[in-house]
């Protein structure tokens, strides 16, 4: 008998129009489509499965195919994606990974889907945090995966993730269900599959695939616990001065090299709008630069030391590409008002601060109105707002500081 979705699942889902399931032709995915079309075959919520085709392998197209016949016998509509992962460059796992979330993100959104399925299994969930231990993971990292995530504005959910693989294969193999297992899943070149070949001698040694499921909660608890505390120090010790942060330098040796590490890797993430967090070395080699009083440069900010201050800044090198238009978002933080036009845009100021007669009544860093967003007509400037040449326009900052208030 096949397993059956939690009740919280289904209670979620059944609130819903549509829900999307992603199936791959393997066997955790074709379970999770028949245990998704036996909880709602009956109700008003539709379902629609999508199956995605690396371009990696010439037998995927078959197996998108026999997806297709399972849905069809089933009144489910279902949708193949394409992604030609042949021109893939580095981790090749990892780019189809993520061109798979994007692909199914896309057709959700052109679905109105808000939440897609997937059949992750208690046995990836071990995978995930036993490769993790080989980076020297902190709690992040060994908090595995989450029930529930969200990619490209849509949620992921993984029902089955405290179900193993095997429950699910057999449960397919009683009701008589075939499905297609991919090769892929057996290539030793992959760190996954060199991973996955040590879970049975794990279990032997008495270290079962739930011991991992409880790590991942104990880890996700405690990860949510330091959250939390970050964002209570950033209250209580972080000041914001015209989108810059200021910080005491001495409150980094108050609160220990973790403390200190977490709470300069959130004011760097509100900076530069979650842009990838630099290499653990490089936060910490950062964190004893500003600890001796000296300035550094990293993940797209610039941090620097005066008047037993840290100033957290936007680099400028990392925006001086970025252009918008004025009624979007700039830079991920900044939204201007005043006179749009067809015919302007927003830009870094860069330079042409110094066209700025009084900048320097700012009280602002030349470097962090470098930085600023500034109205351009071409290469004429318009307007600095930040550099005290307002000329109409305004600027508010639309993305800020967590706190522990906010359910961040």
């Amino acid at each position: 008998m096949l397993p059956e979705l939690p009740e919280e699942t289904v209670k979620l889902l059944s609130k819903l129009p549509k829900i999307g399931v992603a199936v791959s032709g393997g066997g955790d995915s074709v379970a999770l489509l028949l245990a998704v079309h036996a909880a709602f075959s009956n109700s008003t919520t539709r379902i629609h499965a999508a199956s995605v085709n690396h371009g990696l392998r010439k037998e995927a197209a078959s197996e998108c195919e026999f997806v297709a016949t399972l849905c069809a016998a089933r009144n489910i509509h279902h949708t193949t994606l394409s992604w030609q992962g042949t021109g893939a460059i580095g981790n090749l796992q990892a780019a189809a990974r993520d061109a798979r979330y994007r692909l199914l993100a896309d057709w959700a959104q052109s679905q109105d889907i808000q939440h897609v399925l997937l059949g992750h299994t208690l046995d990836d969930q071990a995978e995930t945090i036993l490769m993790a231990l080989g980076r020297g993971a902190g709690p992040e990292g060994l908090s595995g995966m989450p029930l529930r995530t969200v990619k490209h504005g849509v949620a992921f959910l993984r029902p089955f993730l405290g179900t193993s693989r095997d429950t699910l294969r057999e449960g397919l193999s009683t009701a008589g269900q075939n499905w297609i297992d991919d090769p892929s899943n057996e290539d030793p070149r992959f760190q996954r599959i060199r991973v996955r070949r040590l879970l049975g001698p794990l279990e032997d040694a008495g270290i079962p695939l739930t011991a991992f499921s409880q790590i991942a909660e104990n880890m996700a608890q405690t990860t949510e616990m330091l959250v939390h505390a970050t964002a209570d120090l950033l209250t209580e010790h972080v000041i914001e001065d015209q989108g810059d942060y200021l910080l005491r330098q001495d409150v980094l040796a108050k609160i220990g090299c973790e403390g200190a590490r977490r709470l300069v890797l959130a004011i760097m993430r509100t900076l530069n709008s979650g842009e990838a967090a630099p290499r653990r070395t490089e936060q910490i080699e950062a964190l004893r630069r500003l600890q001796r009083g000296e300035d550094a440069t990293i993940a797209g900010c610039k941090l620097s030391y005066g008047w037993g201050m840290v100033r957290f800044a936007r680099e400028y090198r990392a925006v001086q590409q970025r252009v918008a238009k004025t009624d979007e978002i700039w830079d991920g933080r900044w939204r201007l008002d005043g006179p749009h036009a067809d015919d302007i845009h927003i830009a870094a100021l860069g330079d042409a601060v110094d066209d700025c007669p009084n900048w320097r009544q700012t009280r602002l860093p030349r470097a962090s109105l470098r930085s600023s967003p500034a109205i351009w007509r071409n290469d004429t400037l318009v307007s600095a707002p930040l550099a005290g040449f307002s000329n109409a326009w305004s600027l508010q900052i639309v993305a800020d500081l967590p706190s522990s208030g906010s359910g961040h």
